[in-house]
């Protein structure tokens, strides 16, 4: 049985169930010609100042096998420069040499992800700081903001001058309104996380002008911290906006597009962190993501991509991740570097063109004195199933499909079982199919 969204008579159903769900304009100078955001890549794992170049070079090349043209990079402040501005540690800077090098070798570009305040620089209140020795107070200070933006306008200037050339773009922090707060801890989150993106764009583009800016890196999908941002005067401090969905990722975009819209910016999106954990059955939930099978995971990622491949203002599409974690199960490799099925399916995803949307199935049957409509169709995004008896609307419901992209609804017996139209659909992309019954 899927999670119903909503479910009331039609007689309380004159306003539109989803009226924010509103139709999405091309921005100025696209068309619709695009077959899906150009570039298309996967989150490599941490790298830290001693990790071997094999496994670099194992990720990047599971990355470039996979088709994928870009890939995202977290790469550590805390550890880039953890004892004071300038100074910069020469271990991990190879480190990041290496990947940026190797990701060019292999053809694809780097979404840089700089995050993690070292402990001389961060906003982090004085007893969590202490006396910045090695270890805990070190690591929990890289969860707090800078104190001053300029700091991490400086660094940001010195990375996009070293790599920018090779940069895909520049996404400044990852997830500010994040509840865990393991990025962006303390107060007055928006406040502070504008006033970075503001210092950071002029930095990053007197490094290296061509270099796109990721503001937002946000994982919000009801717009309200979107909203908060612009009241705090982000407009014009970034070339494109980064979201984090992991579910209904689908309608996601769609509704921060419909805010960016109201706030009169047309830049572009990256979906800049996606997927779906393939821990079922062994288990069904997995630290706040519902568990999915291996099959369904590769099938939900080319299902996503298939959706987003006439949508144009779409710049890039990152998959979260190369490899499985003990957290996690979002790999394209497993723990043991072995592929899963998803490669495959990400070999077709990123492909020019993966192929049209896979059809919604409905069938109706009659059980008793109800009717009960039961079917599939692509996952990332919301149902809404409608009955009309003789041209009228009698009920709605919105829905979504279950961990294996099935459905079941169960109408209600006032309705009667003979008579009636019934239609589903998906918000994103409305392509309805009827039965009648």
């Amino acid at each position: 049985m899927p999670a119903t969204l909503s479910m009331s008579p039609a007689t309380r159903l004159l306003p539109l169930l989803c009226a924010a769900l509103v139709a999405v304009a091309l921005p100025a100078g696209a068309t619709a010609a695009t077959k899906g955001p150009p570039l298309r890549g996967l989150q490599l794992m941490q790298i830290v100042a001693d990790t071997p170049f094999s496994e670099i070079d194992l990720q990047l090349g599971t990355a470039r096998a996979a088709g994928a043209n870009a890939v995202r990079l977290t790469v550590e402040w805390s550890l880039l420069e953890p004892d004071a501005a300038g100074v910069r540690d020469a271990r991990y800077e190879a480190v990041v040499d290496h990947t940026v090098a190797g990701a060019a070798k292999r053809g694809m570009k780097v979404m840089f992800t700089m995050v993690g305040t070292p402990c001389w620089a961060s906003a982090a209140p004085a007893q969590t700081r202490g006396a910045c020795a090695p270890g805990p107070e070190r690591e929990q200070s890289a969860t707090y903001p800078p104190a001053n933006p300029a700091t991490f306008a400086a660094i940001a200037e010195f990375a996009s001058r070293r790599w920018g050339a090779r940069m895909a773009g520049f996404e400044v922090w990852n997830e500010p309104d994040q509840a865990n707060e393991l990025y962006f801890a303390g107060p007055d989150k928006v406040r502070r996380y504008a006033a970075l993106l503001r210092s950071a764009y002029p930095a990053i583009k007197r490094g290296n002008p061509k270099v796109p800016v990721l503001g937002g890196a946000f994982v919000g999908k009801d717009g309200r911290f979107l909203q908060a941002l612009y009241a705090n005067g982000i407009k014009g401090s970034y070339d494109i906006l980064s979201v984090h969905f992991y579910d209904l990722v689908l309608d996601a975009l769609k509704d921060v597009r419909a805010v960016q819209k109201r706030n009169g910016d047309l830049k572009p999106l990256w979906l800049a962190e996606f997927g779906w954990t393939s821990c079922f059955p062994r288990i069904t939930f997995q630290e706040g993501h519902n568990c999915v099978s291996r099959a369904i995971q590769g099938i939900n990622l080319l299902d996503t991509f298939r959706a987003l491949q006439d949508v144009s203002y779409i710049r890039g599409a990152t998959i979260y991740a190369v490899r499985d974690t003990s957290q996690y199960e979002f790999g394209v490799l497993d723990l043991q570097s072995r592929r899963k099925p998803v490669f495959a399916a990400l070999k077709k995803a990123f492909s020019a063109r993966p192929g049209p949307v896979r059809p919604i199935a409905l069938k109706l049957t009659r059980s008793g004195n109800r009717v009960v409509a039961t079917g599939s169709g692509p996952a990332a995004g919301a149902y809404e199933l409608d009955v009309f008896s003789g041209g009228t609307l009698r009920y709605r419901v919105a829905f979504r499909t279950d961990r294996s992209n099935r459905f079941t609804v169960k109408l209600p017996p006032q309705l009667g079982t003979r008579g009636l139209t019934v239609q589903v659909f998906q918000y994103f992309k409305p392509r309805r199919v009827t039965r009648r019954i």
